[in-house]
């Protein structure tokens, strides 16, 4: 709905703020990672987090169709 427009750009903004928050705190985890066990044990991390949460989105899909009501 057009009331909703600017919520949404609003919504929008903050998850682009959090997402380089997180960028930035992962950036900084890397340094102290790299240097105490290298730097392909950081890549390892990233990659367990990226299944971890892909393994999230695939557990909660039933539950966003059923709150979605048949909409497509």
């Amino acid at each position: 709905p057009g009331r909703m427009i600017a919520m949404m750009f609003g919504l929008w903004y903050i998850a682009v703020a959090i997402g380089m928050k997180m960028a930035g705190i992962l950036g900084e985890l890397s340094e102290g990672i790299a240097k105490e066990q290298g730097i392909s044990t950081f890549f390892w991390y990233l990659t367990a987090i990226a299944f971890v949460l892909s393994g999230l989105a695939l557990a909660t899909t039933p539950i966003f169709k059923k709150l979605m009501h048949g909409v497509r």
